[in-house]
């Protein structure tokens, strides 16, 4: 804890630099930081500095960003309502920018608020948007966002055994090689191994 209370304060110390660009970084290595600490209201004030920030400059990347920020932080604090809210600013701002990546990003964050919401049919419907994009994309390995969507969505469907395919699929689109698979999207496997009551897989 120590380490992180010293990093805070220079990213704080940081911020007093004039620069846009730098400034718009550190306030979001700041709120990384309170996401780390669990100080959730400090992380969402910072978020809000940011899209002041980014309008001051008209910067709809950094907004569109910002944005995603701020409805992951609602998502966090149990208020998917306004984590969709801020997600379709989140869109908006990326399709002025020409901003595929936050496009996307924003389906997927709005499918995840659904979810938390109990809303199947709706987060399906964002999946399934983020998916016609993808397909229209140059980089098919993207699709494992897809995957990895739907298997959250058949989680809460307690559909274990199609949530594993999904999972699967997801896991052999990454960009990392066969020793640096993202640790959550393996325990994610595990776990739905261990819940589908298949305990061998689960320990592989």
């Amino acid at each position: 804890m120590g380490e992180l209370t010293s990093a805070e304060q220079e990213y704080e110390n940081l911020l007093k630099a004039r620069e846009p660009v730098g400034h718009s970084w550190r306030l979001a290595r700041l709120a990384d930081l309170f996401m780390l600490q669990g100080k959730l209201q400090e992380a969402k004030d910072l978020t809000i500095q940011g899209i002041e920030l980014s309008e001051k400059y008209g910067q709809n990347v950094w907004k569109s960003l910002w944005h995603l920020g701020k409805a992951g932080l609602h998502i966090t604090m149990k208020n998917p309502e306004k984590a969709l809210k801020e997600a379709d600013k989140a869109w908006s701002a990326a399709v002025e920018a020409e901003y595929p990546r936050g496009q996307r990003s924003s389906f997927s964050t709005k499918a995840w608020a659904y979810i938390e919401m109990g809303s199947i049919d709706e987060a399906i419907q964002e999946a399934e948007r983020l998916k016609e994009m993808i397909a229209e994309s140059l980089n098919q390995k993207r699709m494992r966002d897809y995957f990895y969507l739907m298997r959250k969505i058949e989680i809460k469907r307690e559909n274990y055994p199609k949530a594993i395919d999904y999972l699967k699929n997801a896991l052999s689109m990454t960009c990392y090689g066969p020793l640096t698979k993202p640790a959550s999207w393996i325990n994610s496997l595990a776990l739905a191994y261990y819940t589908n009551g298949d305990l061998e897989k689960a320990i592989e």
